[in-house]
């Protein structure tokens, strides 16, 4: 069942013009022990079109064929263009600090090898420090010279 805020991105989502679809990528997987996570199959392949955590976060995913920086790597972006305007944070390995954190209206970037992933998604807590809110198994196989972009759109 989706809730109002998934519904909303996914709303949202299909008035987005949308890019050409990847090779099937094989299953993806949720991993709930760190927090709850919706999956939404969509026509255009096998990444979902938005992730949401326990914690009342939506994530969009958008995908392009061009903007890797080698036909053979995945670059993976996070955006927050979320209402709190708080830092937001992803990596591909929990660490105690992660590698791509982001402010208000920013975008950070990294190169990713077209495998399997544990992705791990941050945000502020109040005080400031970065919480995990979220871990997602996804799989890239595929998606070599992808751009895949991690819109943070609502916290």
């Amino acid at each position: 069942m989706l809730t109002i805020k998934a519904a909303a991105a996914a709303l949202w989502l299909l008035a987005l013009p949308h890019a050409v679809a990847p090779p099937p990528a094989g299953p993806f997987l949720p991993d709930g022990d760190v927090m709850k996570t919706e999956q939404i199959k969509t026509a255009q392949g096998h990444l979902p079109s938005f992730l949401a955590s326990g914690d009342n976060d939506v994530i969009v995913i958008h995908r392009t064929k061009a903007g890797a920086p080698q036909p053979d790597i995945v670059r993976i972006c996070i955006v927050n263009h979320s209402r709190s305007g708080g830092r937001k944070a992803f990596d591909n390995h929990r660490t105690k600090r992660p590698r791509y954190v982001v402010g208000g209206s920013q975008t950070d970037c990294g190169n990713i090898h077209p495998t399997q992933q544990d992705f791990f998604f941050w945000k502020a807590a109040p005080g400031g420090a970065l919480k995990p809110v979220l871990k997602q198994k996804l799989n890239l196989s595929g998606y070599a010279g992808y751009l895949i972009r991690f819109e943070w759109i609502d916290d």
